[in-house]
């Protein structure tokens, strides 16, 4: 049995699928490409997968994580290379879900979440709504001591979510925010923050980036 964790981009019309459907997306795709999985034990087996935070319905992925387990070495004592097992995924994954890379991990590791640290999005801006401040706006906001939210009836501080923010143009900017179990960032309320409908931009989430030797 092997770890494998895959970094896949996610695009087009998947971006409207959501977490769970993309789980048994994965699992059809696997199948489809000959690849033989790990189950969990039990009454009800299922494939083995870890998979990283949700990615929010109609947002883009360029770089997103999930961890499959494959019964490597097979009975012949092979192993396929990486890029063979990308190969084969991608010729079985359907329009919007691209393999980018295949990491090989130990089996028994630090689950995926517990090792996701922040994430990176770029949002773009409709251009209907296009200020001439963005970077004043950007300032204001990285200026406040707090941004006090609710979320799900319970009230939080943005600000400590916000790493970076940084204009690409005037219609754009990159943010850097946190991605942890107990502290979530979320670009659409950094844009309701900054006086923009989160509705109308279109964010994509560039990658995640993992704790120190993970």
């Amino acid at each position: 049995m092997i770890r494998h964790r895959i970094t896949f981009s996610k695009f087009g019309p998947l971006r409207y699928i959501s977490h769970l459907e993309l789980q048994r997306v994965w699992a059809r795709v696997l199948l489809r490409a000959g690849i033989p999985l790990t189950y969990t034990q039990g009454f009800h087996p299922a494939i083995k997968m870890g998979v990283a935070w949700p990615l929010p319905l109609g947002w883009t992925g360029k770089a997103e994580l999930i961890d499959f387990w494959f019964e490597y070495p097979n009975a012949n004592g092979e192993t396929p290379a990486a890029e063979e097992l990308s190969a084969r995924i991608n010729r079985c994954a359907p329009g919007g879900l691209s393999v980018v890379a295949i990491r090989t991990l130990e089996p028994h590791g630090h689950a995926l979440t517990t090792v996701i640290d922040t994430a990176d999005y770029l949002v773009e801006i409709d251009p209907l709504q296009a200020p001439a401040d963005l970077d004043n706006r950007i300032a204001a906001i990285l200026s406040r001591p707090i941004i006090e939210r609710t979320r799900r009836k319970r009230t939080y501080d943005l600000r400590p979510l916000i790493e970076t923010i940084s204009s690409v143009g005037p219609t754009a900017f990159t943010t850097r925010m946190a991605a942890r179990d107990s502290a979530m960032g979320r670009p659409d309320e950094l844009l309701d923050e900054m006086g923009f409908e989160p509705l109308t931009a279109s964010i994509t989430r560039l990658n995640f980036n993992l704790l120190p030797g993970e």
